[in-house]
């Protein structure tokens, strides 16, 4: 799985989600149909946790929605 700009999803990359406005880190890659099963979902995304919002929380992001949410690794 690829961010926008082509680099790769690893688990513990810290990204940009929500159009660039918040910081989260990837705790789980969901790609596999195997994967995409175990976990209830329809297709494949990733896990995110964020940790500077007012409560910390896990969120998963569809890999569709990688665009429009403004998903990519912090260099």
């Amino acid at each position: 799985m690829n961010y926008p700009s082509g680099k790769s999803v690893q688990i513990g990359d810290v990204i940009w989600i929500n159009e660039g406005t918040q910081k989260g880190k990837v705790i789980q890659i969901v790609e596999t149909e195997i994967e995409i099963s175990n976990w209830g979902l329809a297709e494949p995304g990733i896990y995110v946790h964020l940790s500077n919002t007012a409560a910390e929380c896990d969120v998963f992001i569809f890999e569709r929605h990688f665009n429009d949410e403004g998903i990519d690794k912090i260099v």
